[in-house]
């Protein structure tokens, strides 16, 4: 069994038990410097271990820094204003290009040249001309037809308007005349001109959204706004009164013998949240076509038909509510539509 030599340690209680110097390795007796400050003293060398200097300057002590430019140093206080005696030589590229020219505006110590978008030099006559043909932006001429026939104007509101006279005014009835002007319009390609009927009505052929014609398969929707020759108002209301929480109550209205009914709304309400479901078809058999939603903040729900159901006197409107709330509560309901 072998002896281990280990080295003790140094147990410490507070700061400052030990005391420790740093010292060069080869050299014990040279010790890392602590000033009074509590600062380590330290010696700034280069690379190759020459010590790197420095100067008072002023109430600094200022690192000594050179600047070398391709291994030559160079002094940067050389940098002066030019005087006479110095000179400057540019570099205008190549020679005999407007790319590479110099630009150079005349003028006259207070106003410069005015130039053109094209480059032309802008000119303004300012002097009289001499007499005789010199008219600058002036064109006297005489307007002739192609036979020589000379065209009159007339004075119309301080304007010369040239005299225009159509070759025929049409007579309602009467054969369109030669070129005469017609208000038309573009089907997308070609133009193509408006047509009436022998009273003057302007014919008129109505599509939907998509371009397609209105026809017994593409139907125009209307919407009722007003009473129905003939035909019966049908407004027909439900108060349910204290209907419990979770339970439901069903207004029902049968369409009257014989008649035909347009339902075009059904509206429900309460005081709180309720579920409305409209169901349509056969008197005992209908089939839920409609759920609703109401809020407290929103309290009544309405659905109007796009286009008003027919119903058959076969047939029934059942509007389930049921109360969502947490206590029991009155139901409205009202179905409106039209009997014929």
């Amino acid at each position: 069994m072998a002896d281990y030599n280990s080295s003790l340690p140094i147990r410490t209680e507070t700061n400052g038990d030990a005391a420790v110097k740093v010292v060069d390795g080869a050299t014990p007796s040279q010790t890392l410097s602590v000033d009074a400050s509590g600062r380590v003293t330290t010696k700034l060398t280069d690379g190759s271990g020459n010590a790197v200097t420095s100067q008072t300057n002023g109430a600094q002590q200022a690192l000594d820094v050179g600047i070398n430019v391709a291994g030559v140093q160079v002094d940067p206080r050389a940098v002066r204003a030019l005087t006479s005696a110095d000179v400057v030589t540019a570099d205008q590229g190549a020679p005999n290009t407007a790319a590479n020219g110099w630009p150079v505006k005349p003028t006259d110590g207070t106003n410069s040249q005015a130039y053109l978008a094209g480059g032309e030099a802008k000119v303004s006559v300012t002097q009289a001309l001499p007499t005789g043909n010199n008219n600058i932006g002036d064109v006297d001429a005489n307007l002739r037809d192609g036979a020589g026939t000379s065209i009159t104007s007339t004075l119309v509101n301080s304007k010369q308007s040239v005299d225009v006279q159509t070759s025929a005014n049409g007579v309602d009835g009467s054969a369109v005349p030669f070129g005469t002007m017609q208000v038309g319009g573009t089907d997308g390609t070609n133009l193509q001109s408006l047509s009436v009927d022998a009273s003057g009505k302007l014919k008129t052929n109505i599509f939907d959204s998509t371009g397609t014609a209105f026809s017994p398969s593409n139907p125009l929707s209307v919407s009722i706004v007003g009473a129905i020759a003939g035909a019966t108002e049908i407004l027909d209301f439900k108060q349910a009164s204290a209907i419990a929480a979770a339970a439901s109550d069903t207004h029902s209205y049968a369409v009257t013998a014989t008649k035909t009914l347009s339902l075009q709304k059904v509206v429900a309400s309460s005081s709180g949240k309720i579920k409305v479901g409209i169901s349509l078809g056969t008197t005992g058999a209908e089939v839920l076509k409609i759920v609703l939603f109401n809020s407290t903040s929103n309290p009544n729900v309405e659905y109007a038909f796009g286009s008003p159901s027919a119903l058959n006197d076969t047939e029934s409107v059942k509007v389930v509510i049921t109360n969502l709330d947490k206590a029991a509560m009155d139901l409205y309901s009202t179905i409106e539509g039209y009997e014929s």
